[in-house]
């Protein structure tokens, strides 16, 4: 979004309704984003505690400094996490509360509200009906209060999926009252996965859509896949090619042998290149068997999904395709477990389906809708390939989030049939579009460990293990935009995310003579609030330049509905000056100045045509109550030199112009802050033209940005 700087814009703005407030920073920084809306705390009056210790939402404010933090933990007070905006979700007695008052730099305090610890799904329900709930907890220290409650509310236990995590059948009415005890964090409506296929369609095709470089075909890595399992006996996974066979299903509907075929199949393993092989034939494939005898259900998919991750990524596993998911689109438990693994594995990358209920906007699914991995979409084969099928879920997430973060290949895609020898069948759904990501992304880890950065040939030497941060960042920063002719305007959109994935585009090879050269900053040293990391990128002109940022974020807190924790932004400084910020776009180009991103984990600038010279590259600060946080840079084109420019405070901002300010206090006044909004009739719009000329009798004209 550009800022506007005359008061007939604004004017305009005015009468078609007020501005959106989350655009507006300061007003981001005075609520708490609740799955009742955003809550200013300054506006709630804390209650009293009660006995024990409970739930409370401490505000700070500014961004949430380290000091303050170990301040609040140094009282004795337990920290449950980051919450946005500026706030610490904590855990005190009614004691600890009142010295949280003697603490600096606190804004508010407010108890959480029960209400806001319930999938915003469940809240209000009548009716005696039996629901299957997933119940947060803290950990083993609050099962018992917990398992007390759900008895108490006419529930029963069924599983304990996880030491923080349990299952339990309640009556719809008695939701709310669950959610009074303390030692229950988070009440979710339990997700079912099914496998992401639209349908299977026996039609001519071809596997163009596998196109990969030719130096590369998946040597020394292993890939995870969680499906309904492979039928061994196809000629697909001969010569050794499955590490591992967790489960025993053995692929009763054909789809999990679809899929692993995508990733790694290699038809007969003779080592010729075969039209219906995988992305990556030469890999290796460690595979989780989570079906069921029939359907398309994985009932197998613990609900803790690090539970899944861990005994793959303990067997060598850094590639994980996940071609199923719910229609749950909360960041909750499912979510959030999903986050907390590749937060403490950061070299694990995972793909997920964006799921198949397009073309609704905001259709995307769980878990692609955590932070830590790539939701991936579907776009077509053949006379279809620029356009993103009908069948595969839009974003955004309901925070605002991108999704999906890239698109494949996902119609017709023909692969290995279960059951049937060496026989091939089509099928189509985000489930084919995701192993073939999978597949790309195993080639791109490849290109890595190899050493073929940075000088297009295999070098031992220069090989090194890339984070998944990186791995995204160099398939985001290489990804082709569908454009107008899919009907998606630019990237990012809520169709193709970032764009289609293109490997030729994001991975140098020496001998390459277009010219275009890829440049990684690999996670080093984190950068911390308000400091930011600087780069020279050499660039010749003409050629394209795009650049992505990505990070591992911390999880979120369950029942906060802006799911991002630390928050970076990407910065591009031209040679005559001007500033290019990530993410901010018209038509998939980006623009001079706009808005900073707040939502998102990835953080592009797409440029058609850079200037010559020496561009800035900056990655700033702009929260990070983690501490400190690691990140990874690509860039692509005609880069000539680089280098790392050391760390450096981050410049204040300049301050808002009156035609801002004045329109904020009038929009506050007319109830534009409250949640929903609403529109601001024409006696408003004139008193911001009246305080507008009175503020320059005062100081004289304004100069606007």
């Amino acid at each position: 979004m550009i800022r506007t700087a005359s008061a007939a814009a604004l004017a305009g703005l005015l009468l078609a309704g007020c501005a959106n407030p989350m655009d507006d920073e300061e007003w981001r920084s005075r609520h708490l984003f609740t799955t009742e809306g955003p809550v200013d705390p300054m506006a709630a009056r804390l209650e009293s505690v009660g006995p024990g210790k409970r739930p409370l939402l401490v505000q700070f404010d500014g961004r949430v400094r380290p000091e303050w933090r170990t301040a609040v933990e140094t009282a004795g007070i337990e920290v449950r996490g980051y919450f946005p905006e500026n706030a610490l979700l904590v855990e005190a007695t009614s004691e600890q509360a009142l010295r949280l008052g003697e603490l600096p730099a606190i804004r508010a305090v407010v108890g959480q509200k029960p209400s806001w610890r319930i999938d915003p799904r469940l809240l209000g329900m009548e009716g005696s009906e039996r629901l299957d709930v997933l119940v947060e907890i803290g950990g083993p220290g609050d099962r018992e209060a917990a398992v007390a409650a759900i008895a108490a509310a006419g529930g029963l236990l069924t599983e304990e999926p996880a030491d923080w995590l349990l299952r339990a059948s309640v009556p719809s009415d008695r939701i709310d009252a669950l959610a009074e005890e303390p030692a229950v964090r988070f009440v979710e409506q339990t997700p079912r996965f099914e496998a992401q296929n639209d349908e299977a369609r026996f039609v001519l095709g071809s596997a163009d859509a596998k196109s990969r470089p030719v130096e590369l075909r998946g040597e020394g890595q292993i890939v995870g896949v969680a499906d309904s399992g492979v039928d061994e006996s196809s000629c697909f996974f001969e010569g050794g090619k499955l590490v591992a066979y967790q489960g025993a299903a053995r692929d009763e509907s054909g789809h999990g042998t679809h899929v692993a075929a995508s990733i790694a199949g290699d038809r007969f393993a003779n080592g010729v290149a075969e039209s219906y092989d995988g992305m990556a034939p030469a890999a290796a494939l460690y595979v989780q068997d989570v079906g069921s005898e029939a359907g398309t259900a994985l009932d197998g998919i613990p609900r803790d999904l690090g539970r899944l991750f861990q005994p793959a990524y303990d067997a060598g596993v850094r590639i994980h395709s996940n071609s199923w998911g719910s229609g749950n689109s909360i960041y909750g438990p499912t979510a959030r477990s999903l986050d907390a693994f590749v937060a403490a594995h950061p070299d694990f990358l995972v793909l997920a389906a964006n799921g198949n209920d397009g073309p609704t906007a905001g259709s995307v699914g769980s878990p692609a809708v955590a932070k830590n991995l790539i939701a991936v979409g579907a776009s077509g084969t053949g006379d279809r390939a620029a356009a993103i099928t009908d069948f595969s879920s839009r974003g955004p997430a309901a925070d605002g989030r991108i999704k999906p973060t890239l698109v494949a290949p996902g119609q017709e895609i023909w692969s290995a049939a279960a059951g049937e020898a060496c026989s091939v069948t089509s099928k189509s759904g985000t489930s084919m579009a995701t192993p073939i990501a999978a597949g790309a992304a195993a080639l791109a880890r490849q290109y890595f460990t190899e050493g073929y950065y940075p000088t297009g040939a295999a070098s031992a030497g220069d090989g090194f293990a890339p984070s998944a941060a990186l791995l995204r960042a160099v398939l985001v920063a290489g990804a082709g935009a569908l454009g107008a002719e899919a009907g998606e305007g630019g990237v990012p959109s809520n169709g193709q995310g970032f764009g289609r994935i293109d490997l030729g585009r994001a991975l140098f090879f020496a001998g390459e003579a277009d010219g275009e050269r890829l440049w990684i900053a690999e996670e080093g040293e984190p950068v911390a609030l308000g400091e930011m990391a600087r780069f020279t990128l050499e660039v010749e002109e003409g050629a394209a330049l795009q650049v992505a940022l990505a990070w591992t974020d911390a999880p979120g807190v369950s029942g906060a509905t802006r799911a991002l924790v630390d928050d970076l932004d990407l910065e591009l400084v031209a040679p005559d000056g001007t500033s290019y910020r990530g993410n901010a776009l018209e038509d998939g180009a980006s623009v001079p100045g706009g808005a900073w991103d707040r939502e998102n984990v990835e953080e592009v600038v797409r440029l058609p045509a850079a200037l010559a010279g020496t561009w800035e590259l900056r990655v700033r600060g702009a929260n990070v109550p983690e501490g400190t946080r690691p990140f990874a840079v690509a860039a692509i084109g005609s880069i000539r030199g680089a280098s790392e420019g050391g760390r450096a405070e981050i410049p204040p901002e300049a301050p808002p112009d009156r035609v801002e300010q004045v329109a904020r206090e009038i929009g506050d006044a007319a109830g534009c802050g409250a949640a929903g909004g609403g529109a601001v009739p024409v006696a408003g719009i004139a008193a911001v033209l009246v305080a507008l000329r009175r503020r320059r009798r005062v100081a004289g004209s304004a100069t606007h940005r």
